[in-house]
């Protein structure tokens, strides 16, 4: 711990032990408050009733309040104690965990989320970083638990991309968005059609990437979902006049009426799919 020196006398330091204690206690009741928070964000998200995205988003602005909160205490470093760095470690490492929760909303979200696991697993990685492997298995953030939490994320992401109307990211070379919008756009499809196919696109991958092993992927409904949608728009794309086609209608069907997955009005006009 550092000591506030507030004179010195005959070659002598002098300390403001009082001041130190009062420190102490404020770090302490610091982190019991951010704690707390954490707590009662955790118990939201983790509800028998899911947040809706609105909701999400003001959890993930909080969220990132109190990451941003931790990361200048620890930054700081003023008058920390070895115990105090690793409470404010584990927050950091937690709340990043908890904005995962959150990062199926939109492509914004999504990137912030990929953006903290990413940041946690270097900091971790640290010499600063304090924790010893008994205690992040304590703590509840071991790697399994945290790459299963990055997991999650990308599942549900994935869900979210195919089975609701998911604008393009403002930054589109995320998840090499770009690469397939482009490719859409230079075929002359619409916008709206090409952000919905290069979302399929960007949803299997992330589905695929999200289990442990591709056989688990391969048998995953949202992964076979996700497939038979990118065939679809495959299909629709190179169709010269698609709306005379009765098996691309058929598929189209199937999609939307049975699997209840988002397809454009656009394309559902011109298929006539009720």
């Amino acid at each position: 711990m550092n000591n506030n020196q507030v004179g010195l006398k005959s070659g002598h330091r002098l300390y403001n032990n009082d001041s130190n204690n009062i420190n102490h206690k404020s770090n302490i009741n610091n982190i019991n408050n951010i704690n707390n928070n954490l707590l009662k964000i955790e118990s939201e998200l983790n509800g028998t009733n899911e947040p809706d995205n609105k909701r999400k988003l003001e959890l993930n602005d909080l969220i990132f309040g109190f990451i941003n909160q931790i990361e200048g205490s620890l930054e700081a470093d003023y008058g920390l104690t070895n115990r105090i760095k690793k409470d404010l470690q584990a927050l950091k490492i937690k709340f990043g965990m908890a904005a995962m929760k959150c990062g199926d909303t939109n492509w914004e979200s999504f990137n912030l989320s990929g953006e903290v696991h990413g940041n946690n697993e270097l900091f971790i990685n640290q010499n600063s970083f304090a924790l010893s492997l008994d205690e992040l298995q304590t703590q509840g953030i071991t790697e399994e638990i945290r790459t299963f939490a990055w997991n999650c994320c990308r599942y549900n992401f994935a869900h979210t991309l195919i089975y609701t109307e998911m604008p393009a990211p403002a930054d589109k070379v995320q998840e090499e968005f770009s690469t397939f919008f482009e490719q859409y756009k230079k075929q002359g499809i619409s916008e709206n059609i090409t952000v919905a196919a290069a979302n399929a696109k960007i949803a299997e991958k992330l589905c695929k990437k999200s289990f442990d092993t591709e056989d688990e992927a391969l048998t995953s409904p949202l992964f076979i979902a996700s497939r038979k949608l990118n065939k679809f728009y495959d299909d629709f794309i190179k169709c010269e006049k698609p709306e005379t086609d009765a098996n691309l209608r058929l598929e189209g069907e199937i999609l939307s009426k049975h699997m209840s997955v988002f397809i454009p009005t656009e394309v559902k006009e011109r298929l006539k799919i009720g």
